[in-house]
């Protein structure tokens, strides 16, 4: 009786020691499948024509839809808005011309790529970039006047997921615009660099 006991104490513990351990360690490498997203953020972005070097940054709000293609690409959809105020100056006198708070929109689409050796979404931290192109609208209030133009993009980001469907992220990006052909606008092509952080809901 007490063999049969020892036995079957034993077996037991072989049983937690090879089973136990393997169970948890397949709950820690579950996969959380990708999912489509939404960010909304807001930061500042900044231009290098000329005309608008004195006046500072402008405040960029976006808000994007993101869908997962095949393992670490997905496509983005991304709408948004940044405004800077142009100032044209006399080129003998310095006198200044006109001034005019010009608001540039866009609707572009972007390829991104995360961690091609990391396919967890559910990932706590991700690093990711992209590159694209879209549609840019330039405003001009005083003349009452829009110009739609097209423009490339590139960025980079991270993804802080403290849970599974929300988290934060930041971004920084550059952009080349090509440009109104319109005063006060200088350039034939506009650069832009924006920052910014936002808030991600995964679905």
């Amino acid at each position: 009786m007490g063999r049969t006991c020892f036995v079957a104490a034993a077996v037991m513990v072989v049983a937690v020691l090879a089973f136990g351990p393997t169970e948890a360690f397949a709950q820690r490498i579950t996969l959380v499948n990708c999912t489509p997203s939404m960010t909304a953020s807001l930061g500042v972005g900044t231009t290098g024509d000329r005309n608008a070097e004195g006046t500072g940054p402008g405040t960029d709000a976006a808000a994007t839809y993101e869908v997962p293609i095949l393992n670490a690409w997905s496509v983005r959809a991304d709408a948004g808005t940044v405004a800077w105020t142009f100032q044209e100056h006399d080129s003998r006198t310095d006198a200044l011309l006109r001034e005019e708070r010009v608001r540039l929109g866009r609707v572009t689409i972007s390829a991104i790529q995360r961690n091609p050796f990391r396919r967890d979404c559910g990932a706590p931290v991700r690093m990711y970039t992209g590159f694209g192109a879209g549609v840019y609208r330039y405003r001009f209030p005083v003349q009452r006047v829009t110009v739609t133009t097209g423009g490339i993009h590139g960025l980079l980001g991270m993804d802080i997921m403290p849970g599974e469907h929300y988290g934060f992220n930041w971004e920084v990006g550059i952009r080349a615009v090509n440009g109104p052909r319109r005063k006060p606008v200088f350039s034939h092509v506009l650069f832009g660099i924006q920052a910014s952080v936002g808030v991600r809901v995964v679905f």
